[in-house]
């Protein structure tokens, strides 16, 4: 029934253009309130922010996808690796990932709204993008 709604075609694709014209909302719209759902979403008790420069949307995009790699007890070098080619395929490339097991002291230069240092249960994690040079 989805399907037939939202992808009449069977493309397997469905556009959030095709999602809002469905559903009769304009994109404008769904954005602001999604947005507004974002922002006004409690952090779990485990995860702080440490510093930010970046969309509560993208934050929370961050959150859930680190989150999601804990349980593969990957090494610390894959899991920067993971969390890097996730950052680069999603946000696009250029992106920066270290991990961090204790206290930390950093400097850098980043894209505007491109930065993020939070703490996620006993590790701390940064985040940054540069220019593609």
């Amino acid at each position: 029934r989805w399907q037939a709604l939202f992808d009449p075609t069977n493309t397997g694709i469905i556009t959030f253009q095709k999602f809002c014209d469905v559903l009769g909302v304009k994109p404008e719209q769904a954005r602001t309130l999604r947005k507004s759902v974002v922002n006004n979403r409690p952090l779990p008790k485990d995860l702080q922010i440490i510093s930010q420069n970046m969309s509560p949307e993208d934050q929370f995009q961050i959150f859930e996808f680190v989150r999601s790699q804990l349980d593969k007890n990957l090494s610390g070098q894959d899991m920067t690796q993971m969390i890097k080619q996730w950052l680069d395929k999603t946000f696009d490339p250029s992106w920066h990932v270290v991990i961090v097991d204790g206290s930390y002291w950093i400097s850098y230069s980043h894209l505007p709204e491109q930065s993020l240092q939070f703490r996620l249960k006993e590790k701390c994690y940064l985040v940054w993008r540069t220019p593609k040079y």
